[in-house]
Protein backbone atom coordinates (compact mmCIF):
# COMPACT_ATOMS: atom_id res chain seq x y z
CA UNK A 1 0.00 0.00 0.00
CA UNK A 2 1.27 3.46 -0.87
CA UNK A 3 -0.34 6.78 0.13
CA UNK A 4 0.85 10.24 -0.87
CA UNK A 5 -0.07 13.39 1.05
CA UNK A 6 0.26 16.72 -0.76
CA UNK A 7 0.27 20.17 0.80
CA UNK A 8 1.24 23.73 -0.12
CA UNK A 9 2.75 26.52 1.97
CA UNK A 10 0.13 29.24 2.28
CA UNK A 11 0.69 30.06 5.91
CA UNK A 12 1.52 26.97 7.98
CA UNK A 13 -1.89 25.38 8.65
CA UNK A 14 -2.10 23.21 5.53
CA UNK A 15 1.37 21.78 6.15
CA UNK A 16 0.60 21.08 9.82
CA UNK A 17 -2.57 19.29 8.72
CA UNK A 18 -0.53 17.21 6.29
CA UNK A 19 1.92 16.29 9.06
CA UNK A 20 -0.97 15.26 11.33
CA UNK A 21 -2.53 13.07 8.61
CA UNK A 22 0.89 11.52 7.98
CA UNK A 23 1.23 10.74 11.70
CA UNK A 24 -2.24 9.22 11.81
CA UNK A 25 -1.75 6.99 8.78
CA UNK A 26 1.73 5.81 9.70
CA UNK A 27 0.65 4.97 13.26
CA UNK A 28 -1.68 2.35 11.76
CA UNK A 29 0.36 1.35 8.72
CA UNK A 30 3.65 3.04 7.78
CA UNK A 31 2.80 3.54 4.12
CA UNK A 32 2.44 7.31 3.66
CA UNK A 33 4.76 10.09 2.49
CA UNK A 34 4.23 13.86 2.72
CA UNK A 35 5.26 16.20 -0.10
CA UNK A 36 5.12 20.00 -0.03
CA UNK A 37 4.33 21.02 -3.59
CA UNK A 38 5.86 24.07 -5.28
CA UNK A 39 8.39 24.20 -2.44
CA UNK A 40 11.12 26.72 -3.27
CA UNK A 41 9.61 27.44 -6.68
CA UNK A 42 8.77 30.95 -7.84
CA UNK A 43 5.04 30.14 -7.88
CA UNK A 44 5.20 28.57 -4.41
CA UNK A 45 6.89 31.64 -2.98
CA UNK A 46 4.34 33.84 -4.72
CA UNK A 47 1.35 31.91 -3.30
CA UNK A 48 2.71 32.09 0.25
CA UNK A 49 3.87 35.71 0.04
CA UNK A 50 0.65 36.96 -1.58
CA UNK A 51 -1.52 35.17 0.97
CA UNK A 52 0.51 36.58 3.86
CA UNK A 53 0.50 40.08 2.34
CA UNK A 54 -3.27 40.09 1.87
CA UNK A 55 -3.83 38.68 5.36
CA UNK A 56 -1.70 41.47 6.84
CA UNK A 57 -2.46 44.43 4.60
CA UNK A 58 -5.48 43.93 2.38
CA UNK A 59 -8.23 41.70 3.75
CA UNK A 60 -10.67 43.30 1.30
CA UNK A 61 -8.68 42.01 -1.68
CA UNK A 62 -8.55 38.51 -0.18
CA UNK A 63 -12.32 38.60 0.34
CA UNK A 64 -12.81 39.57 -3.31
CA UNK A 65 -10.64 36.68 -4.54
CA UNK A 66 -11.84 34.07 -2.06
CA UNK A 67 -15.09 33.18 -3.78
CA UNK A 68 -14.83 35.10 -7.03
CA UNK A 69 -16.14 32.80 -9.78
CA UNK A 70 -13.99 34.45 -12.46
CA UNK A 71 -10.87 33.50 -10.48
CA UNK A 72 -11.74 29.97 -9.45
CA UNK A 73 -13.59 28.92 -12.61
CA UNK A 74 -11.51 30.48 -15.37
CA UNK A 75 -8.38 32.55 -14.85
CA UNK A 76 -6.63 31.33 -11.70
CA UNK A 77 -7.88 27.76 -11.65
CA UNK A 78 -6.60 26.77 -15.08
CA UNK A 79 -3.16 28.23 -14.43
CA UNK A 80 -2.83 26.68 -10.97
CA UNK A 81 -4.14 23.29 -12.11
CA UNK A 82 -1.51 23.15 -14.84
CA UNK A 83 1.42 24.24 -12.66
CA UNK A 84 0.56 21.95 -9.75
CA UNK A 85 -0.22 18.99 -12.00
CA UNK A 86 3.27 19.24 -13.47
CA UNK A 87 4.74 18.30 -10.06
CA UNK A 88 1.93 15.89 -9.18
CA UNK A 89 2.36 13.87 -12.39
CA UNK A 90 6.05 13.25 -11.75
CA UNK A 91 5.46 12.14 -8.16
CA UNK A 92 2.53 9.91 -9.04
CA UNK A 93 4.46 8.19 -11.82
CA UNK A 94 7.37 7.60 -9.47
CA UNK A 95 5.45 6.57 -6.33
CA UNK A 96 2.42 4.78 -7.89
CA UNK A 97 0.05 5.54 -4.98
CA UNK A 98 -3.31 3.93 -4.25
CA UNK A 99 -4.52 7.10 -2.54
CA UNK A 100 -3.51 10.75 -2.85
CA UNK A 101 -4.51 13.07 0.01
CA UNK A 102 -4.78 16.85 -0.40
CA UNK A 103 -4.77 19.33 2.48
CA UNK A 104 -5.16 22.38 0.23
CA UNK A 105 -7.99 23.19 -2.23
CA UNK A 106 -5.56 24.17 -5.01
CA UNK A 107 -4.15 20.64 -4.95
CA UNK A 108 -7.59 19.02 -4.79
CA UNK A 109 -8.58 21.06 -7.85
CA UNK A 110 -5.52 19.95 -9.81
CA UNK A 111 -5.92 16.28 -8.83
CA UNK A 112 -9.52 16.31 -9.99
CA UNK A 113 -8.43 17.16 -13.56
CA UNK A 114 -6.27 14.04 -14.03
CA UNK A 115 -7.94 11.74 -16.61
CA UNK A 116 -8.11 7.95 -16.25
CA UNK A 117 -6.54 8.03 -12.79
CA UNK A 118 -5.89 4.71 -11.04
CA UNK A 119 -5.80 6.12 -7.51
CA UNK A 120 -8.35 7.55 -5.07
CA UNK A 121 -8.40 11.26 -4.21
CA UNK A 122 -9.07 12.41 -0.64
CA UNK A 123 -9.58 16.09 0.20
CA UNK A 124 -9.06 17.07 3.84
CA UNK A 125 -10.55 20.40 4.96
CA UNK A 126 -8.47 22.57 7.30
CA UNK A 127 -11.28 25.06 7.99
CA UNK A 128 -15.04 24.90 8.51
CA UNK A 129 -15.64 26.37 5.05
CA UNK A 130 -14.86 24.83 1.65
CA UNK A 131 -13.14 26.90 -1.01
CA UNK A 132 -15.06 26.48 -4.31
CA UNK A 133 -11.87 25.78 -6.25
CA UNK A 134 -11.50 22.44 -4.45
CA UNK A 135 -15.08 21.19 -4.84
CA UNK A 136 -15.29 18.63 -7.63
CA UNK A 137 -17.16 15.35 -8.09
CA UNK A 138 -13.99 13.66 -9.37
CA UNK A 139 -12.76 13.65 -5.75
CA UNK A 140 -13.54 10.33 -4.06
CA UNK A 141 -13.75 11.43 -0.43
CA UNK A 142 -14.15 14.75 1.36
CA UNK A 143 -13.16 14.79 5.04
CA UNK A 144 -14.70 17.75 6.84
CA UNK A 145 -14.87 18.98 10.45
CA UNK A 146 -18.53 19.93 10.90
CA UNK A 147 -22.06 19.28 9.68
CA UNK A 148 -22.19 22.83 8.25
CA UNK A 149 -19.14 22.08 6.12
CA UNK A 150 -20.94 19.00 4.84
CA UNK A 151 -23.98 21.13 3.99
CA UNK A 152 -21.79 23.41 1.85
CA UNK A 153 -20.58 20.41 -0.15
CA UNK A 154 -24.09 18.98 -0.52
CA UNK A 155 -25.35 22.33 -1.85
CA UNK A 156 -22.54 22.25 -4.41
CA UNK A 157 -23.58 18.86 -5.77
CA UNK A 158 -21.29 16.50 -3.84
CA UNK A 159 -23.11 13.27 -2.95
CA UNK A 160 -23.61 12.35 0.69
CA UNK A 161 -21.63 9.10 0.48
CA UNK A 162 -18.50 11.03 -0.53
CA UNK A 163 -18.48 13.13 2.67
CA UNK A 164 -17.32 12.12 6.14
CA UNK A 165 -17.59 14.50 9.11
CA UNK A 166 -14.50 13.67 11.18
CA UNK A 167 -12.57 16.78 12.22
CA UNK A 168 -9.55 18.91 11.39
CA UNK A 169 -6.32 16.92 11.71
CA UNK A 170 -4.00 18.14 14.45
CA UNK A 171 -1.12 16.50 16.25
CA UNK A 172 -2.32 14.16 19.02
CA UNK A 173 0.21 15.78 21.39
CA UNK A 174 -2.34 18.53 22.10
CA UNK A 175 -4.56 16.06 23.95
CA UNK A 176 -1.80 14.27 25.85
CA UNK A 177 -1.49 15.04 29.54
CA UNK A 178 1.79 16.58 30.63
CA UNK A 179 3.03 17.35 34.10
CA UNK A 180 3.82 21.03 33.47
CA UNK A 181 3.04 24.25 35.29
CA UNK A 182 3.33 28.00 34.79
CA UNK A 183 6.43 28.07 36.95
CA UNK A 184 8.21 25.76 34.47
CA UNK A 185 8.15 28.72 32.07
CA UNK A 186 9.02 31.39 34.63
CA UNK A 187 5.45 32.58 35.32
CA UNK A 188 3.69 33.05 38.63
CA UNK A 189 0.13 31.96 39.41
CA UNK A 190 -1.70 34.77 37.61
CA UNK A 191 -3.88 33.85 34.59
CA UNK A 192 -2.08 33.73 31.25
CA UNK A 193 -3.40 35.17 27.99
CA UNK A 194 -1.91 33.39 24.99
CA UNK A 195 -1.83 35.60 21.89
CA UNK A 196 -0.90 33.94 18.64
CA UNK A 197 -1.38 34.36 14.92
CA UNK A 198 -0.27 31.08 13.39
CA UNK A 199 3.15 30.33 11.97
CA UNK A 200 3.59 33.84 10.54
CA UNK A 201 2.13 36.05 13.26
CA UNK A 202 -1.00 37.07 11.35
CA UNK A 203 -3.93 38.99 12.78
CA UNK A 204 -2.29 42.38 13.50
CA UNK A 205 -1.11 41.10 16.86
CA UNK A 206 0.65 44.35 17.78
CA UNK A 207 -2.68 46.24 17.74
CA UNK A 208 -4.01 44.44 20.79
CA UNK A 209 -1.25 44.97 23.36
CA UNK A 210 -2.23 48.63 23.99
CA UNK A 211 -5.78 47.40 24.64
CA UNK A 212 -4.61 44.63 26.95
CA UNK A 213 -2.47 47.08 28.91
CA UNK A 214 -5.68 48.56 30.33
CA UNK A 215 -6.11 45.44 32.47
CA UNK A 216 -2.45 44.41 32.75
CA UNK A 217 -2.70 43.82 36.50
CA UNK A 218 -5.12 40.93 35.83
CA UNK A 219 -2.90 38.63 33.76
CA UNK A 220 0.41 37.64 32.21
CA UNK A 221 0.86 37.24 28.49
CA UNK A 222 2.54 34.80 26.13
CA UNK A 223 2.85 36.07 22.58
CA UNK A 224 3.90 33.77 19.72
CA UNK A 225 5.02 35.62 16.61
CA UNK A 226 6.04 32.56 14.59
CA UNK A 227 8.52 33.14 11.77
CA UNK A 228 7.85 36.90 11.73
CA UNK A 229 11.12 38.10 13.28
CA UNK A 230 10.41 41.79 12.70
CA UNK A 231 7.02 41.42 14.39
CA UNK A 232 8.66 39.57 17.29
CA UNK A 233 11.00 42.50 17.93
CA UNK A 234 8.11 44.95 17.68
CA UNK A 235 6.06 42.93 20.20
CA UNK A 236 9.00 42.70 22.61
CA UNK A 237 9.29 46.49 22.54
CA UNK A 238 5.52 46.84 23.05
CA UNK A 239 5.20 44.70 26.17
CA UNK A 240 8.05 46.69 27.76
CA UNK A 241 6.52 49.98 26.65
CA UNK A 242 3.11 49.14 28.12
CA UNK A 243 4.48 47.44 31.23
CA UNK A 244 2.84 44.08 30.51
CA UNK A 245 4.30 41.07 32.29
CA UNK A 246 4.97 38.40 29.71
CA UNK A 247 7.18 36.78 27.11
CA UNK A 248 7.37 36.93 23.33
CA UNK A 249 8.40 33.85 21.38
CA UNK A 250 9.23 33.32 17.72
CA UNK A 251 8.50 29.98 16.08
CA UNK A 252 8.17 27.25 18.73
CA UNK A 253 7.43 23.54 18.61
CA UNK A 254 5.83 23.36 22.08
CA UNK A 255 2.64 25.30 21.43
CA UNK A 256 0.77 22.46 23.14
CA UNK A 257 2.60 23.13 26.41
CA UNK A 258 2.04 26.88 26.19
CA UNK A 259 -1.67 26.30 25.54
CA UNK A 260 -1.94 23.96 28.52
CA UNK A 261 -0.61 26.56 30.96
CA UNK A 262 -2.77 29.35 29.50
CA UNK A 263 -6.28 30.43 30.51
CA UNK A 264 -7.51 32.26 27.39
CA UNK A 265 -6.34 32.33 23.79
CA UNK A 266 -6.52 35.65 21.92
CA UNK A 267 -6.13 35.54 18.14
CA UNK A 268 -7.65 34.92 14.78
CA UNK A 269 -9.79 31.78 14.28
CA UNK A 270 -7.56 29.65 12.06
CA UNK A 271 -8.87 26.11 11.69
CA UNK A 272 -5.74 24.37 12.99
CA UNK A 273 -4.94 26.71 15.90
CA UNK A 274 -8.52 26.80 17.20
CA UNK A 275 -8.77 23.01 17.14
CA UNK A 276 -5.45 22.77 18.94
CA UNK A 277 -6.81 25.18 21.55
CA UNK A 278 -10.06 23.22 21.87
CA UNK A 279 -8.09 20.01 22.51
CA UNK A 280 -6.37 21.81 25.40
CA UNK A 281 -9.70 23.10 26.74
CA UNK A 282 -8.65 26.68 26.00
CA UNK A 283 -11.45 29.27 25.57
CA UNK A 284 -10.93 31.67 22.66
CA UNK A 285 -11.37 35.44 22.33
CA UNK A 286 -11.30 36.23 18.62
CA UNK A 287 -9.34 39.36 17.77
CA UNK A 288 -10.08 39.50 14.03
CA UNK A 289 -10.82 37.06 11.22
CA UNK A 290 -9.55 36.77 7.68
CA UNK A 291 -12.48 37.30 5.33
CA UNK A 292 -14.09 34.15 4.02
CA UNK A 293 -12.95 30.92 5.67
CA UNK A 294 -12.07 32.39 9.09
CA UNK A 295 -15.40 34.22 9.32
CA UNK A 296 -17.14 30.85 8.93
CA UNK A 297 -14.76 29.39 11.53
CA UNK A 298 -15.63 32.20 13.94
CA UNK A 299 -19.37 31.73 13.41
CA UNK A 300 -19.20 28.03 14.28
CA UNK A 301 -16.85 28.48 17.26
CA UNK A 302 -19.21 31.09 18.71
CA UNK A 303 -22.26 28.88 18.11
CA UNK A 304 -20.51 26.01 19.87
CA UNK A 305 -19.87 28.23 22.90
CA UNK A 306 -16.08 28.06 22.91
CA UNK A 307 -15.31 31.53 21.53
CA UNK A 308 -16.34 35.17 21.88
CA UNK A 309 -15.78 37.88 19.27
CA UNK A 310 -15.94 41.33 20.86
CA UNK A 311 -15.41 44.61 19.08
CA UNK A 312 -11.82 45.89 19.15
CA UNK A 313 -12.49 48.39 21.96
CA UNK A 314 -14.32 45.75 24.01
CA UNK A 315 -11.51 43.18 24.06
CA UNK A 316 -10.13 44.23 27.49
CA UNK A 317 -13.63 44.24 28.98
CA UNK A 318 -14.39 40.78 27.55
CA UNK A 319 -11.15 39.27 28.84
CA UNK A 320 -11.64 40.89 32.23
CA UNK A 321 -15.17 39.49 32.38
CA UNK A 322 -13.92 35.98 31.69
CA UNK A 323 -11.10 36.23 34.20
CA UNK A 324 -13.54 37.44 36.88
CA UNK A 325 -16.22 34.88 36.04
CA UNK A 326 -14.82 31.43 36.75
CA UNK A 327 -18.20 29.87 35.98
CA UNK A 328 -18.26 31.25 32.43
CA UNK A 329 -14.62 30.34 31.84
CA UNK A 330 -15.19 26.79 33.10
CA UNK A 331 -18.27 26.44 30.91
CA UNK A 332 -16.32 27.50 27.82
CA UNK A 333 -13.48 25.18 28.77
CA UNK A 334 -15.90 22.26 29.09
CA UNK A 335 -17.50 23.02 25.73
CA UNK A 336 -14.06 23.28 24.12
CA UNK A 337 -13.19 19.77 25.29
CA UNK A 338 -16.55 18.46 24.07
CA UNK A 339 -16.12 20.11 20.67
CA UNK A 340 -12.52 19.02 20.17
CA UNK A 341 -11.52 16.14 17.92
CA UNK A 342 -8.02 15.44 19.27
CA UNK A 343 -7.66 12.12 17.45
CA UNK A 344 -9.09 13.23 14.11
CA UNK A 345 -5.84 12.32 12.37
CA UNK A 346 -6.29 8.66 13.37
CA UNK A 347 -9.96 8.66 12.35
CA UNK A 348 -9.01 10.20 9.01
CA UNK A 349 -6.47 7.42 8.52
CA UNK A 350 -9.15 4.80 9.19
CA UNK A 351 -11.49 6.46 6.68
CA UNK A 352 -8.72 6.40 4.06
CA UNK A 353 -8.07 2.71 4.64
CA UNK A 354 -11.82 2.02 4.40
CA UNK A 355 -11.88 3.86 1.05
CA UNK A 356 -9.13 1.57 -0.27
Amino acid sequence: MNILIFSIQAGMGHIKAGEAVLEGINSLNPCAKLFILLDKTRLGRFINASYLWMARHNLFLWAMLYKNSLFYNRLGKKYLDTKIKYEIDDLIKKEKPEVVVSTHPFIASSLSTIPNKDFKIVSVATDFDCHPIGINNNIDLFIVPHKKTKEILLKNGISDEKIKVIGIPISPKFSKKKDISKSDFGFDGKPIILELGGGYGLGHMERFLPQLSKIKNKFQVIVIAGFAERLKRKLEISIKKYGINGKVFGFVDNVDELMKISNIMLGKPGGISTMEAASCGLPIVISEAIKGHEEINAEILIEEGIALWPRYNDIPKTIEMLLDDNGKLDEMRKKAYEFSKPYASYDIAKAIFELI
